[in-house]
């Protein structure tokens, strides 16, 4: 029985188990940040990552880019390379999987990040038109 979701959190943390990333490994909480962010808004595709997403993320978290960095590109490899079921890789990201090479963190978070945002926008349709349904009955 597949577990249902009902907010952006447990679309995150669902895409970060379908690709092996573990709550405990070191910098989760500054990729969850940085797409919960982009998510919201808050930073777009355009944004430059060294000069305005990571000085943010290091900021809030008390800490420095280079850490943050780091610590993305370990999270980024521990997953790429131990996510063996790469249908589901394929699936939550529509990554090429003959690919060898892994992502940047940029595109990473971002390819992630607008996965999740699309899936929390169809299922925020989904929650608006069964609220209409229940409104005309």
């Amino acid at each position: 029985m597949e577990k249902v979701l009902s907010t952006k959190t447990d679309l995150i943390n669902q895409a970060f188990e379908n690709l092996g990333i573990k709550g405990d490994m070191e910098g989760i909480k500054y990729l969850r940040e940085i797409i919960t962010c982009i998510c919201a808004g808050k930073f777009s595709r355009k944004d430059n990552f060294h000069k305005v997403v990571f000085p943010y993320i290091a900021e809030k978290f008390e800490t420095n880019n280079a850490s943050i960095e780091r610590c993305l590109r370990m999270i980024i490899l521990q997953s790429w390379y131990t996510t063996s079921d790469e249908e589901k890789r394929a699936n939550l990201c529509s990554w090429s999987v003959n690919s060898q090479l892994a992502f940047s963190n940029k595109e990473f978070i971002l390819i992630l990040a607008e996965n999740i945002s699309r899936k929390c926008n169809a299922m925020n349709q989904e929650k608006d038109k069964i609220n209409e349904d229940s409104e005309q009955e």
